[in-house]
């Protein structure tokens, strides 16, 4: 169906008393119900109701390989997923296909952890943050957005539908370079697009609402994101943290680690993420650490921004 723009004072549309059909705020919107942020109201005789739970909206977490959401109908702007977790806890293994067009994840879990900056490890460039995808349209590492805004609109993802509608106008603010993390582009060269990103979500709580927003810089976007299931994470022995190789070399296996792997590997490697908990909630301190290897061979870990950024065979 097509879009339709409607106005309304307040902060949010959860907090508006009034859906008006025009920017001066003159003629109220049909009585219906709109949905918009996640949540679902009533308009009558010009008033709306009780806001609740937009059940619609959600969607499911997968099995092992997830729920795959696609872009489509997405622009330029902000797209939201409201993702029900289930009724497990443990670590939402998300997995983010960017594409070439720069765009940005964030989270959010209600009533616990959330990431505002975009944090992520790549399975072929690692630890990256803020818009990633590939340098184009002027939209580059060294410069960021080069001080441009991009005006759009916010969409939410709507499960029984299976489609974006777009709920209100919403503008990408400018963004900064890669030294200060607000993006992280590679070269647009021939293939040249970002490989998959892993994003682990942590839930502490059982059923906890997970927000996961995807911000586009630029129209037809060809992203994909994968939203599996939280899983509780197996720990793996390790040293206690070290300021060198050499040093947690020396050390005993007396505490533990739990990995989100990001290589589809047997062993912890670089490029995979490192927590200190079974739900990822708090990750590994910047440090070097020892594990065990088949055949009683020890290997250290160099850990940084949670991520594993190296390893190396203890003598």
């Amino acid at each position: 169906m097509p879009l339709t723009t409607y106005y309304f004072e307040g902060l949010d549309f959860a907090s508006a008393t009034s859906l008006y059909t025009d920017a001066d705020m003159t003629v109220y919107a049909a009585d219906g119900y709109y949905s918009g942020g996640g949540i679902v109201r009533q308009q009558v005789a010009g008033f709306l109701l009780n806001s609740s739970i937009c059940s619609t909206c959600y969607i499911g977490c997968g099995g092992p390989q997830g729920t795959l959401i696609s872009n489509r109908g997405s622009e330029v702007g902000k797209m939201t997923l409201v993702v029900n977790p289930g009724a497990t806890t443990g670590a939402m293994e998300v997995e983010f296909y960017p594409g070439q067009l720069p765009a940005k994840v964030t989270w959010s879990v209600d009533g616990g952890a959330s990431d505002s900056v975009g944090l992520y490890s790549s399975e072929v460039e690692g630890y990256v943050t803020g818009f990633i995808g590939t340098e184009t349209a002027g939209i580059t590492n060294a410069l960021g957005s080069n001080g441009t805004s991009f005006v759009g609109s916010s969409y939410l993802y709507d499960n029984n539908t299976v489609t974006w509608g777009a709920d209100d106008a919403y503008t990408v603010p400018a963004f900064g370079n890669a030294v200060s993390g607000d993006c992280t582009l590679i070269n647009a060269s021939p293939g040249g697009d970002m490989k998959k990103c892993v994003i682990p979500i942590p839930i502490t709580v059982a059923g906890s609402e997970v927000t996961i927003t995807i911000e586009n810089c630029l129209a037809n976007p060809t992203w994909s994101i994968s939203v599996p299931c939280p899983r509780v994470l197996n720990p793996i022995a390790c040293s206690v943290g070290a300021a060198s190789a050499v040093a947690a070399c020396a050390l005993s296996l007396t505490t533990v680690l739990y990995t989100v792997k990001v290589i589809d590997s047997t062993y912890v490697e670089a490029k995979d993420w490192v927590f200190s908990d079974v739900n990822g909630a708090t990750i590994l301190a910047d440090n070097h650490y020892k594990i065990e290897v088949s055949g009683g061979n020890y290997l250290t870990l160099e850990v940084e921004n949670g991520v594993v950024k190296g390893s190396s065979l203890c003598p």
